[in-house]
């Protein structure tokens, strides 16, 4: 199927060359009959790529213990927000009452929202752009809900050029629940707003209605300031209603948690700044995207657009948290827009251009849009090249290169095999809890699920999302039976676990402690499940 796919997509990457040679590049018009070779194109390339990444099942057993009706919990009886996807989470217990594979459903939904991000981009030459950018069509699956932020971050822009401050404000308040660092899009949204309100319309009308009344008023009075408030006020009513219902969820989600900031805050971010690991995350896009990051930075950075600085903000915030150890991931939800605001300036140039030089100025500006447009396509292939090197080295990776198979139908578990069994799990292992569907699971490598762990404080940084390992001492205060690891030194006596899966041998750590005799009795009723079985060191 992988072949007929890349046969495909081949004769699709071929026409979108043969069209885009044809185009005129003077104008910004978006002829609907053209559009769909790109986005066919784009949408075709996500499903030749789809895959789920293990991170992904932890929102998606949050979400199957919420359709079972025992709260929106990890654990039961345990309310740790141990997700930052809350909204993304709540759609995925769709799942269940319509019948359909979690992972399936997730990649279907990822791709509706990568499709719609297509079709909301203002011309056909942004459109070809985006949809040439590889992790574009690779994020738009995962499980995660990054394509989702994607596309509420891009129609925000999109309402913010139509001037649609009310619709503007109401889907940036939705990001918020999406993901946290939605709340930069919020304020930002706000600020701005408020900021085109009193520069423009609603200044000149308070403005006029007081000149009106006195001719000699040149001021501004403390009287015009509150009216201005008060007519910006009266006209984003409606955003500042919806805006305050999602804020209601959001308090009432904090009341069921005992937390305004999620779990995953104190796991990962609570650490402070991490610029070094920030600058490492960036600097390995720019190394693979050469020629389109540095379009991406001067068209960001030269715009004339005041939402480049909402961009800005996001890509500091970004950099202070140190990035993911997912390549790209962070940086995927601005690059729609990146790419508006760099065609939008490069436009601009070619007037210039022309004006200035008239013999060649509008080749050239033509050859440089070219290049713009299609340099989504030049990648160095440094992590393809160098993957394992630049994992060890910075803890980032391209996780589907790990995932490839994960979330497949073909993959077959003992479903339900942990029922009564305590355990403790690590990186690339939650889908084992997810389908062996544990009495208790610890996150033991981050503390996502586990207030303590979360909150521990760090005396050094490692691996970004990787840096809280959970002690010896906190497995046996959890009265964890079993260990998916063999990373404790005081568990190298004790009996492996051996469970075959998909024809692979894993060894797990049956805990036991010091003086102590194998007498559990949920781990010896695995061993008449099939493809279980205990060795003694």
């Amino acid at each position: 199927m992988e072949e007929g796919f890349s046969r495909y997509l081949h004769i699709f990457k071929n026409s979108l060359m043969n069209w885009l040679s044809k185009i005129d590049l003077h104008t910004d018009s978006k002829p609907w009959y053209l559009l769909w070779i790109p986005t066919v194109y784009g949408i075709f390339h996500a499903i030749q790529l789809a895959w789920t990444c293990d991170d992904a099942y932890i929102s998606f057993v949050y979400s199957r213990n919420l359709w079972e009706g025992n709260g929106l919990v990890f654990n039961l009886g345990e309310k740790v927000e141990g997700y930052t996807n809350f909204l993304w989470t709540l759609m995925m217990s769709l799942s269940f009452p319509l019948g359909i594979r979690i992972e399936d459903f997730a990649s279907g939904l990822g791709i509706l929202f990568y499709g719609l991000t297509i079709l909301i981009l203002p011309s056909i030459y942004t459109v070809v752009c985006f949809v040439l950018f590889y992790h574009g069509a690779i994020f738009a699956t995962s499980g995660l809900e990054t394509s989702l932020y994607t596309f509420l971050v891009t129609i925000l822009y999109k309402f913010y050029t139509q001037k649609k401050w009310n619709a503007m404000i109401s889907i940036s308040s939705m990001s918020v629940l999406v993901r946290p660092d939605g709340f930069i899009f919020f304020l930002g949204s706000i600020l701005l707003t408020f900021y085109h309100q009193f520069e423009n319309e609603q200044w000149e009308k308070v403005h006029k209605n007081y000149q009106d009344k006195d001719e000699n008023h040149t001021s501004i009075s403390k009287r015009q300031i509150i009216d201005l408030i008060k007519s910006c006020f009266h006209c984003n009513l409606p955003a500042i209603l919806f805006s305050l219902v999602l804020g209601g969820i959001y308090i009432l989600k904090a009341i069921y948690y005992g937390s305004i900031l999620p779990n995953t805050f104190y796991a990962k971010a609570d650490a402070g700044e991490y610029f070094q690991q920030g600058l490492q995350y960036f600097y390995l896009f720019q190394q693979e995207y050469l020629v389109f990051s540095l379009f991406l930075v001067v068209g960001v950075l030269f715009s004339k657009s005041k939402f480049s600085w909402l961009m800005i903000a996001y890509l500091v915030y970004v950099l202070y948290i140190g990035g993911d150890f997912m390549f790209a991931r962070f940086i995927i939800p601005i690059i729609p827009i990146a790419i508006q605001l760099t065609w939008v300036l490069l436009k601009e140039t070619q007037s210039t251009w022309i004006l200035r030089f008239p013999k060649f100025g509008k080749s050239f500006s033509l050859i440089v849009l070219s290049i713009f447009l299609l340099s989504p396509l030049y990648r160095t292939g440094i992590l393809a090249k160098e993957g394992w090197k630049i994992w060890e080295e910075t803890g980032i990776a391209e996780e589907r290169n790990f995932y490839k198979s994960l979330g497949s139908k073909e993959l077959i578990y003992e479903v339900d095999a942990f029922k009564n069994v305590r355990v403790a799990f690590f990186g690339a292992q939650a889908h084992f809890v997810y389908y062996l569907r544990p009495a208790y699971a610890l996150e033991s490598t981050t503390g996502l699920t586990d207030y303590q762990l979360a909150r521990t404080k760090l005396n050094s940084r490692g691996r970004i999302g990787h840096e809280k390992t959970a002690s010896f001492d906190l497995l046996s205060e959890r009265k964890i039976d079993l260990v998916l690891s063999d990373h404790y030194k005081e568990l190298e006596s004790s009996p492996d676990l051996i469970y075959t899966w998909n024809g692979n041998r894993l060894l797990w750590k049956i805990l036991i402690l010091p003086n102590q005799n194998l007498d559990n009795k949920a781990i010896n009723d695995l061993t008449s499940k099939p493809n279980f079985t205990i060795e003694s060191q």
